[in-house]
């Protein structure tokens, strides 16, 4: 069963303390260290605007209300989630 869901980010904002690396960065191991990396906290809701789309819809039936919030440290990724971006989730069973 695989299963797609709609999101749009709704909410970003940076956590952490002040660090040696400047502000908004956290403690994390990477390679077995300890390491000062930004990080942010993304949001996202459910796709719910049924008049802009068949396909928004179609989500909206399927998924009326629905959050998740995740932090990310993925420096790299920093920059790729902004608010009112959205997003394919795709869902798989982990075996």
């Amino acid at each position: 069963m695989n299963v797609r869901a709609k999101f749009t980010v709704t909410k970003v904002a940076e956590m952490g303390y002040q660090g040696a690396n400047g502000p908004h960065v956290s403690k994390c191991y990477q390679g077995g260290q300890e390491t000062d990396v930004p990080m942010r906290e993304i949001t996202m809701t459910a796709v719910y605007d049924n008049g802009l789309s068949a396909e928004n819809r179609s989500f909206a039936e399927a998924t009326p209300s629905g959050s998740m919030t995740f932090l990310l440290s993925n420096a790299a990724l920093k920059d790729e989630f902004r608010v009112g971006s959205t997003y394919y989730l795709d869902f798989t069973p982990a075996e």
